[in-house]
């Protein structure tokens, strides 16, 4: 009578059908010519359940008998599930400290991830697998992309956040400076944390330099 396509792992198709003069009632179906279920008609739900997606061909037979034989045929698809990725809130981090990027894949398939550069789009660091994402990054501006490949059974998706690494923090102590008599050698002492390129002056209290290294 009708045929009811389905969703892989999601509603199986269903095939409503009547035979009269019922004898012996079996049931094929047919993937790209090739006959891969072939079963009598009390199996046909639970096969019907077990297919990958694709396009399929039903024939059900109802065997000679006390009656001559007959069977009918019908066409349905069974399609692909869907798929999705959710990436959770990206904290904003600073630099020599770990980003951290969690996300879960509904249906994943052959899961994969590249950090870009938002300045560029130039990817600084890819990966693959469902584990979350913590390592250090240069400060900077990114965008963390991640991809689940479309297979015989699930669609494709994709999903990306933005996130920040700012710049850390630096400090100068400079110990105190005794009184120095006139002609003797002044010993300055100081501390750099996160030191980059350090320089120095010595200026005078009117604010003119009179020593500097750069």
């Amino acid at each position: 009578k009708t045929i009811t396509n389905g969703v892989y792992n999601t509603t199986a198709p269903t095939i409503d059908y009547e035979v009269t003069n019922e004898t012996t009632v079996s049931f094929t179906i047919t993937n790209a010519s090739q006959i891969i279920v072939n079963r009598p008609i009390a199996y046909l739900e639970s096969e019907l359940s077990k297919l990958n997606a694709g396009t399929y061909e039903i024939t059900i037979i109802n065997a000679e008998g006390g009656y001559h034989g007959s069977n009918a045929t019908g066409k349905f698809t069974v399609y692909r599930a869907g798929s999705s990725i959710k990436i959770a809130p990206i904290s904003e981090a600073t630099y020599g400290s770990n980003t951290t990027i969690g996300f879960t894949v509904t249906n994943s398939t052959d899961v994969s991830w590249k950090i870009l550069n938002r300045n560029d789009t130039s990817a600084i660091d890819s990966g693959s697998g469902l584990d979350n994402i913590s390592k250090a990054y240069p400060a900077g501006e990114y965008t963390i992309q991640i991809t689940n490949k479309e297979s015989i059974n699930y669609n494709a998706s994709s999903a990306q956040m933005n996130f920040t690494v700012k710049k850390a923090g630096s400090l100068i102590v400079i110990d105190d400076i005794q009184r120095v008599p006139y002609g003797n050698n002044v010993t300055v002492k100081f501390n750099v944390t996160n030191a980059t390129a350090v320089t120095y002056a010595v200026k005078t209290k009117e604010g003119k330099t009179i020593i500097k290294n750069r």
